[in-house]
């Protein structure tokens, strides 16, 4: 996979307003924003093993710049979810924003 930077500069490169037509493009925003949670993660390398009892059962705690591109991508699956046809594909897409969506913080 690419590096960080180099999604950053193809993601600036993309024509900022993504037109409402345009689904090629939100293909490959949907495609670069998961290659940058990929990179992002990886970044911050593999969690650290916690023995704590309030966490069990929850995924790891989010890394630095982990939030933003979720909430990117989330928006991106609901983008692609609201143009399709078939209910099997709307439901699918909504389930990939549902699990990409930023933890809610209490």
């Amino acid at each position: 996979l690419p590096g960080e930077r180099e999604i950053d500069a193809a993601l600036d490169a993309l024509a900022a307003p993504v037109v409402a037509g345009d689904e090629a493009g939100w293909l490959l925003r949907t495609e670069l924003y998961e290659w940058k949670l990929d990179a992002v993660r990886a970044r911050a390398g593999a969690p650290t093993p916690r023995r704590r009892w309030l966490r069990m059962g929850l995924p790891p705690p989010p890394v630095p710049g982990e939030r933003a591109v979720r909430a990117e991508l989330e928006q991106c699956y609901r983008w692609l979810a609201r143009q399709r046809q078939r209910p099997q594909e709307y439901e699918r897409l909504i389930d990939l924003s549902h699990a990409v969506r930023p933890q809610t913080r209490f």
